[in-house]
């Protein structure tokens, strides 16, 4: 509620000097093109194919590193200690 009460005295202080605003961002900053529209479209694409991946065998090797130690231990990155409380959603994995 405050940000908001100072951001309304902010406009009325920058308008009581009669000066019109300058742009900040460009005229046609939204509109999109051809290679945005591509970045777009790959973004999109890799959301469902790259989800389905098993992240070059490194959750996968996790996962099944967890069935024998009772724990999902981080077998690359930290020789095998456990990485609570972040990682709980390799435990929804495995």
């Amino acid at each position: 509620a405050l940000t908001g009460a100072a951001l309304v005295a902010l406009h009325i202080l920058d308008t009581a000097d009669g000066m019109r605003h300058r742009r900040f961002l460009p005229a046609r900053w939204w509109s999109t093109g051809g290679l945005d529209t591509l970045v777009i479209a790959v973004l999109v694409w890799w959301h469902f194919v790259g989800a389905n991946t098993s992240d070059d065998g490194h959750i996968l090797t996790m996962a099944r590193v967890s069935e024998h130690a009772d724990y999902m231990a981080n077998y690359y990155r930290w020789f095998g200690t456990p990485e609570a409380p972040f990682s709980w959603y390799y435990d929804l994995l495995a």
